[in-house]
């Protein structure tokens, strides 16, 4: 349990960067799955995700921590890890969708506009 003090008090921290905070959430995911506890393994997962963090690149890094826990854990993990990226991606989808049909419309709007203004009907 200590490591996860660790880990907690380096989150914790100001000026902490962006690879340290992933590896930090990783570190308490190991801890959490080592003790199988896999709702909080899962929560500080998608909070890695959150900050950039590719699981399935972790768990074979080896300079990160090794995950030892059942290999039952490890797959509700992965597959865990899916769906929190896709839950992850699916806004900014529906953000760059709505750009487009904004963009599309007001386009279209505004070169009928000009199409009136320079022919006007008489």
């Amino acid at each position: 349990m200590g490591a996860l003090k660790l880990y907690e008090d380096v989150l914790n921290q100001d000026g902490v960067t962006t690879r340290q905070k992933q590896e930090a959430l990783y570190g308490s995911t190991a801890v959490h799955a080592t003790f199988g506890d896999v709702e909080l393994a899962q929560i500080t997962l998608r909070e890695g995700i959150k900050t950039g963090l590719d699981f399935e690149q972790a768990v074979n890094d080896p300079e990160m921590v090794e995950m030892v826990t059942s290999t039952q854990i490890l797959i509700q993990l992965k597959r865990f890890n899916q769906q929190a990226q896709a839950a992850v991606a699916a806004p900014i989808i529906r953000r760059v969708l709505l750009v487009l049909l904004v963009g599309v419309g007001l386009g279209t709007a505004l070169f009928f506009a000009g199409l009136e203004t320079l022919f006007p009907k008489y």
